[in-house]
C-alpha cells in the first residue's frame, strides 16, 4: 500500500482544537464585541471532544443548565454568522466549511481563474511579442 494505515487520515482543511477555538472566538467577537468566556470555551472544547453537556458541566464545574444555555447562545451566534444551522453535532464540520470558504474567497480575490502564471516568470522579454495567448501558455521546465 502507498499509505500508512497506522496514521489517522486528516482532511487537508481539518482544524485542530486551538485553531477551531481561535476561529470561533473571532466569529463571536465580530458579532458581540466580546471574546469567548471560560464557560463558552468549555462548551466548545467539550463539544469538540464529543462530551455531553452533563460531562462538560462536571468537568469544568458548571451547572448543566448553564452549560446548555451557553451552548444554545453559541449555536445561535455561529448559525447567524456562518449562514447555516450550527449545533453541537455539526459544529466541527460547519467550522471547517467556513474556514474552507474563507480560504476560497481569499484565493478568488487574489488569483482569478485562468490568470495563474505557472512558470513563475514571463518566458519572453518585454520587447519580444508573446506568440501564445496571455495566461494560457504551459511551461516545460
Amino acid at each position: 500500500m502507498w499509505y500508512n494505515t497506522k496514521v489517522p487520515y486528516k482532511h487537508p482543511y481539518a482544524m485542530n482544537l486551538k485553531e477551531m477555538l481561535n476561529l470561533a472566538d473571532r466569529i463571536v467577537f465580530a458579532k458581540t464585541g466580546h471574546h469567548l468566556d471560560d464557560l463558552q470555551e468549555a462548551v466548545l472544547r467539550g463539544t469538540l471532544e464529543r462530551e455531553t453537556y452533563q460531562r462538560i458541566a462536571k468537568e469544568y464545574d458548571y451547572s448543566e443548565s448553564s452549560v446548555r444555555n451557553a451552548g444554545s447562545q453559541l449555536w445561535h451566534i455561529l448559525s447567524e454568522e456562518l449562514g447555516e444551522e450550527v449545533n453541537k453535532s455539526n459544529f466541527r464540520s460547519a467550522m471547517e466549511r467556513f474556514q474552507f470558504s474563507l480560504f476560497s474567497n481569499v484565493v478568488q480575490d487574489y488569483v482569478g481563474v485562468g490568470n495563474i502564471n505557472v512558470c513563475g516568470e514571463g518566458r519572453h522579454p518585454p520587447d519580444i511579442p508573446n506568440r501564445h495567448p496571455p495566461n494560457r501558455e504551459v511551461c516545460s521546465q
